[in-house]
């Protein structure tokens, strides 16, 4: 169970990130929810990110900036140094759809107590809300694995309770852009109960890291489906991606 006014830690991890993070953080602090932890792990910067994120240092709580092992390693990082009853992570170039978004998630969560997920969509869009798809949304309802596995999934739309993170395990870092798909997996073989809002989460900078490495992306999303799935599962998945297409 949560309070009647659960803390929401937001985690945004960054690096070199002066053209965006800015956007970001005032799209946090503008939350109209109060019981937020804003949190920034930065993987130590050497453009003028710090200065930018020192400017707002009354609004966050907790600023890490060090070295790290990539994006994952930065999340979890994030993870362990959150003390909220919610978790979500906002890219330092991705930005909430509206200030009352995070209001709005913690309504669902106590109306529906059992749930361990809040997820919706995200509009794929830059960090400034210039050449936006407003049509482009992505994160569809996820009934079962294998509509994961054909529509895929962007961890911008999900708000987690901490505790998922006991049952789940932390991001895996042996995969370098696909380790919040593989933490997806993760909660439907589990049997994690969640719940969907027919609601934008977020705008999505369709540009970073995945969208540079198409190729690493494909292959550990493929690896991440075998390592998962039974002979059925694959059947299913490949006539269901057919489909799709």
């Amino acid at each position: 169970m949560i309070s009647e006014n659960p803390k929401i830690s937001i985690i945004t991890v960054c690096y070199n990130a002066e053209k965006t993070i800015e956007n970001t953080i005032r799209s946090v602090i503008s939350q109209t929810y109060k019981y937020i932890e804003y949190i920034i792990i930065d993987g130590d910067s050497t453009d003028g990110t710090l200065n930018i994120i020192k400017r707002y240092k009354d609004n966050i709580d907790v600023l890490i900036s060090e070295k790290d092992n990539g994006i994952y390693d930065a999340m979890n990082k994030g993870i362990k140094a959150s003390s909220g009853d919610i978790l979500y992570f906002l890219n330092s170039d991705d930005v909430f759809y509206n200030a009352s978004i995070v209001e709005k998630i913690v309504e669902v969560f106590l109306e529906n107590p059992a749930n361990k997920i809040v997820y919706g969509k995200i509009i794929v869009g830059n960090n400034t809300l210039r050449n936006t798809n407003l049509s482009q949304q992505h994160n569809p309802y996820l009934k079962n694995k294998i509509d994961l596995f054909v529509k895929g999934m962007c961890h911008q739309s999900f708000f987690s309770k901490k505790d998922v993170f006991n049952i789940t395990g932390l991001f895996n870092l042996k995969y370098k852009i696909s380790a919040d798909f593989d933490w997806a997996v993760k909660l439907f073989q589990n049997e994690i109960p969640m719940v969907y809002i027919d609601n934008p989460i977020a705008f999505y900078n369709p540009e970073g890291i995945s969208h540079k490495n198409i190729k690493l992306r494909r292959n550990e999303k493929q690896k991440i489906i075998f390592q998962n799935s039974t002979l059925f599962d694959l059947i299913r998945f490949s006539f269901r991606r057919i489909k799709y297409i």
